[in-house]
């Protein structure tokens, strides 16, 4: 049985370890009309003063599936996300080590949101050194389809289903308390890839494996 899932945007630790933990093809869904304020479009990281969204703008008119949600550059946001990243964790133990291979991936000009999401989706496995089957969509199934069906069950505006904190440290800290469930951004960044892969799989609680 796959797992079905749709693409995020530097995807959060619980998104990961859901993939890591999955042991299974994972289908990417490519046919879903496009769900607004949503992880499709922005992640979460740790700044010096606050918790900070990033959010890919995009043209989003009629009923485009999520294939074909199409980049708005009007606005300058690579520079703001490339700068805001380098701010938080410019700092950090395994920023250097990363950075030069993540940069050129903000502005490579990837003409929709799936091209984007998938780019920064192979970068975290690789930084992990996961090996993930991952297969895209053929055509589009109801929601709740199988029990392997976690399209939408990682929202900015739900509670975590499968994921439990495992604390690391984080850049800010102890200045700040622990901010769990981050971008995988900032997991690889603090702890680099090896133990990364390690918190990922240990903060996700899967209930088909």
């Amino acid at each position: 049985m796959a797992l079905r899932i749709e693409l995020h945007y530097l995807p959060s630790i619980e998104y990961i370890g859901v993939l890591l933990k999955a042991n299974q093809p994972v289908l990417l869904e490519a046919h879903e009309h496009y769900v607004k304020q949503t992880y499709r479009n922005r992640c979460q990281i740790l700044t010096a003063n606050k918790l900070e969204s990033l959010t890919v703008p995009v043209h989003n008119t009629g009923k485009p599936t999520s294939k074909d949600i199409r980049i708005d550059y009007s606005l300058a946001w690579p520079n703001t996300h490339w700068r805001t990243v380098a701010s938080a964790y410019g700092k950090s133990p395994f920023f250097e080590f990363y950075a030069d291979s993540l940069q050129p991936i903000f502005y490579a000009q990837h003409a929709t949101l799936w091209e984007l999401n998938k780019a920064m989706l192979q970068w975290s496995l690789r930084c992990l050194s996961a090996k993930v089957d991952l297969q895209e969509t053929t055509d589009f199934e109801p929601i709740g389809s199988s029990p392997a069906d976690l399209r939408n069950h990682i929202h900015p505006r739900q509670a975590s289903r499968y994921y439990t904190p495992v604390s690391y440290g984080q850049v800010f800290n102890p200045t700040q308390p622990f901010a769990p469930n981050l971008s995988v951004l900032d997991l690889i960044f603090c702890v680099g890839g090896k133990q990364a892969k390690q918190i990922a799989e240990q903060s996700v609680r899967f209930p088909f494996v």
